[in-house]
């Protein structure tokens, strides 16, 4: 009877494990990919990752030896470094570049240069040139790689489309990636190789800063370590916000800031103030007594429109202020508040308006549906900075450009 109940046992075993191994190898079989499909979204496959590596290398004899050997890392959505080298005649040159969006840094001797992005960082533009309008043509399944044969385009190594090329390309037939793609002239004398690994493991890619600003700073009055401390760090949290880059340190007893780019004076004066942003409600006086100069404050700098403040309807904090641009003809200016109970329509007499460090920029007799939008700002630039102000605390001091370079 045990030894009945034991063989029972076996074969159940035995069977739950063929069972599994069944539905394993329908499972890997259903994964396939269709051969005829695969090609047509090789590169929204290679976008749709969070990186990859690859390795680059072409050569040709005409006009002149032009060659090179390269190896890089893709990061979505759109950062790449390439290392390697570039043979022209029989000169060689070590290149080190990173690509971001529109622009290109350069390594020369140690040192990072800007540029605007070319060709040469961009490789699924490389990719798509190549096998761009081409017929791509099923040869062969082996293991789990599909092989294709096409006629690829490559103006770089034929400029004169004198040369015959012929090309092959090989893609993984559960995730669709292309591992592998080959091209080369009938003689020989001309190719172009690219193999790609490391699908979503490939590293991050460092982008190089390069400054092209720098200023001394310092507080614009006196202030205690701790008061300063607490400046430095709203001061960094604004330039996050604006997701400018920047290095931010002390040197010599100053404070110096570098930026990735150039700002002009009146974004960077309101980026470095105190940035204490209200708003409030405000009765604007009659024309004839605001050109006489009687108590009000003018908006905008307009001596002729004058308000009187009435009731702050928020400050820093009570608020979240955007940059609002779709479907209107003009960027405005959102601050947005969860209790809107504050924003009842003002009567004909009176308005909101945005005062910012004791100054009214802006106004408006309207409001939307989630709060106040003012649309009479300078530039898309000031808009952005005044964003960054009114979400963060207002800086116990503000800081003053000692200099500029």
């Amino acid at each position: 009877m045990a030894v009945t109940t034991s063989l029972s046992i076996q074969l159940r075993v035995i069977c739950g494990c063929l069972l599994i191994l069944t539905c394993v190898r329908t499972t890997e079989k259903s994964s396939v990919i269709n051969p005829g499909k695969a090609p047509k979204a090789v590169l929204q496959r290679l976008k749709g990752l969070e990186s990859f590596r690859f390795r680059l290398s072409y050569q040709t004899d005409s006009p002149f030896f032009l060659g090179a050997r390269l190896s890089g890392a893709w990061n979505a959505p759109d950062h790449e470094s390439w290392v390697g080298y570039y043979w022209r005649g029989d000169k060689r040159e070590r290149v080190s570049l990173v690509g971001a969006g529109d622009i290109q840094y350069e390594n020369d001797h140690g040192v990072w240069h800007r540029s605007p992005r070319g060709l040469e960082t961009e490789i699924l533009e490389q990719v798509r040139q190549v096998i761009r309008g081409k017929q791509i043509s099923f040869v062969e399944s082996k293991g789990n790689i599909y092989r294709y044969r096409f006629k690829p385009c490559l103006p770089v190594l034929d400029p004169g489309q004198t040369k015959s090329f012929s090309g092959t390309m090989e893609i993984d037939n559960h995730s669709g990636l292309p591992v592998r793609i080959s091209c080369a002239d009938e003689s020989g004398s001309a190719e172009w190789k690219l193999i790609l690994d490391r699908f979503n493991s490939a590293g991050r890619v460092k982008i190089p800063f390069v400054a092209k600003m720098a200023l001394t700073i310092g507080p614009s009055q006196k202030v205690s370590r701790g008061e300063f401390n607490q400046a430095v760090t709203v001061l960094r949290k604004r330039l996050e916000e604006l997701d400018w880059d920047y290095r931010l340190f002390r040197r010599w007893g100053k404070l110096i800031l570098q930026l990735d780019r150039q700002v002009s004076r009146s974004p960077l004066k309101l980026l470095l103030s105190p940035g204490k942003v209200e708003i409030w409600c405000a009765e604007q006086l009659d024309s004839s007594s605001a050109l006489q100069g009687d108590s009000g404050i003018a908006v905008g700098g307009d001596v002729s429109f004058r308000v009187i403040l009435k009731q702050k309807i928020g400050k820093n904090g009570d608020f979240e202020a955007r940059l609002r641009q779709e479907f209107l003809p003009e960027p405005g200016l959102l601050f947005a508040f969860e209790d809107t109970s504050m924003l009842s329509r003002p009567d004909m007499n009176r308005l909101l308006v945005l005062v910012v460090n004791g100054d009214i920029l802006d106004y408006s007799r309207t409001t939307v549906e989630s709060g106040v939008e003012f649309s009479s700002l300078e530039n898309k630039e000031i808009m952005r900075v005044l964003a960054a102000l009114a979400n963060q605390p207002a800086m116990p001091t503000g800081f003053e450009a000692v200099l500029v370079r």
